[in-house]
C-alpha cells in the first residue's frame, strides 16, 4: 500500500509547519479518499494528533476527490485548469482547507538533502533538478503549441477561432439577407 509512505511524507511537511496542523485540527477523524483511475484508491485519515495516517476501510470518506484523466497534464497549467480536472464530493470546508495547504505548504528539498550530502551539493542538485524540470515543462509547452499550430495551420483539421468567428458572422449575414429576400418576395406575391 502506498498510503503509509504518502502519510509519512505529508507528516514530514506538517511537522515543519505548526500552523498547518492547527488548520487541520477541526477535521480530526475525517477521512479523505482520492480516486484516480486506473490507480488504486488512496484513503487517508486525519488522526487525533493531527497526523495523517492510512484510513481503515471501515471508515466512510468525509471527502472524495476524483481526479479526471486530464489531471496530470493540468499540473503543468494554472490552478484553475487543475481544479477543472478534479471532482469534489463531501465536506467543502475540508476541501477548502486542503486546497489552502496545497497552495502554501512547500517541501524544502534542499534543506532535507543538505543533511545527507551537505549544503553545497544539495544546492547544486536542487538547482539542476529545477533547471531540468523547467526544460521539460518548456519543451512540453512548445510541443503542445507546435502540434496545435500544425493541426490548425498545416493540416487544416481544425479551424482557428478567428476563422470560426468570420464564418459565424458570414452565416449570420447570409441568414439576415435571406430573411430580407423572403420578406420582399412575400410582399410581391
Amino acid at each position: 500500500m502506498i498510503e503509509p509512505a504518502l502519510a509519512a511524507a505529508l507528516n514530514h511537511l506538517l511537522d515543519r509547519e505548526p500552523w498547518a496542523r492547527e488548520r487541520l485540527q477541526p477535521f480530526v477523524g475525517d477521512v479523505l479518499e482520492v480516486r484516480a483511475a486506473p490507480f488504486p484508491t488512496l484513503r487517508l485519515a486525519i488522526a487525533e494528533n493531527t497526523r495523517i495516517a492510512a484510513a481503515t476501510p471501515t471508515l466512510s470518506a468525509t471527502l472524495v476527490l476524483t481526479l479526471k484523466p486530464g489531471f496530470a497534464a493540468a499540473l503543468m497549467q494554472s490552478e484553475a485548469q487543475q481544479m477543472r480536472t478534479v471532482d469534489i464530493a463531501g465536506n467543502a470546508q475540508l476541501a477548502s482547507t486542503l486546497l489552502y495547504l496545497a497552495r502554501h505548504l512547500r517541501w524544502d528539498v534542499e534543506e532535507d538533502l543538505s543533511k545527507i550530502v551537505g549544503d553545497m551539493a544539495a544546492h547544486r542538485m536542487v538547482n539542476t533538478a529545477r533547471a531540468l524540470f523547467d526544460w521539460h515543462r518548456q519543451t512540453a509547452q512548445r510541443f503542445i503549441q507546435d502540434s496545435t499550430d500544425w493541426v490548425v495551420e498545416e493540416k487544416r483539421w481544425i479551424i482557428s477561432r478567428q476563422e470560426f468567428s468570420r464564418f459565424a458572422s458570414d452565416v449570420t449575414q447570409l441568414r439576415d439577407a435571406l430573411a430580407r429576400l423572403e420578406a420582399r418576395l412575400a410582399r410581391h406575391t
